[in-house]
């Protein structure tokens, strides 16, 4: 479990904002208006869907953002190596 251990927890999730928020609202996520907002100084992005618009985020900007430029991708959905030559770290979660 990491939320509520030195780490605040940022998400982007335009489909199920509503439900999610009520789900989980004990935990203290905060959600959110876009991906852009929520890698605000963030030490990692962590991609948890195969939603598509995520894989044509601006990520030039997305990295300007970010403390560290680093992506953590459960689903294996990206384009690693077009990130890598941006900049970032990209862990493919099973590769």
């Amino acid at each position: 479990m990491v939320y509520g251990q030195c780490c605040e927890i940022l998400v982007d999730n335009p489909p199920a904002p509503t439900r999610a928020t009520v789900e989980y609202s004990d935990i203290g996520i905060c959600y959110c208006e876009t991906a852009l907002d929520a890698a605000a100084d963030a030490d990692a992005v962590v991609l948890v869907t195969e939603w598509l618009p995520y894989r044509d985020l601006p990520w030039g900007e997305i990295k300007g953002r970010m403390r560290q430029p680093l992506i953590l991708d459960g689903q294996n959905f990206l384009p690693s190596t077009k990130l890598a030559a941006l900049g970032f770290e990209c862990l493919g979660i099973g590769r």
